[in-house]
């Protein structure tokens, strides 16, 4: 997942059946990403623009996720 350190892509969470959005903010010393999800009502086709009121604050991703394939 190193190279979508700064990148909205889609996660895979644990639990979760579909696929959710995350913006990647960098990786912690033990191998560990902090990522930002998406506030309610912003459109899809303006995460990339990765401005600082469209997300919320920043949390650590679960152990087992992935990148969508």
């Amino acid at each position: 997942m190193d190279k979508y350190i700064g990148k909205v892509i889609l996660v895979n969470l644990p639990n979760n059946k579909r696929p959710r959005y995350r913006w990647i903010i960098r990786k912690r010393d033990d191998g560990r990403y902090i990522v930002r999800t998406p506030k309610i009502c912003v459109l899809i086709r303006d995460l990339n623009l990765k401005r600082d009121k469209d997300f919320g604050k920043e949390t650590l991703l679960p152990k087992n996720s992935k990148p969508r394939e």
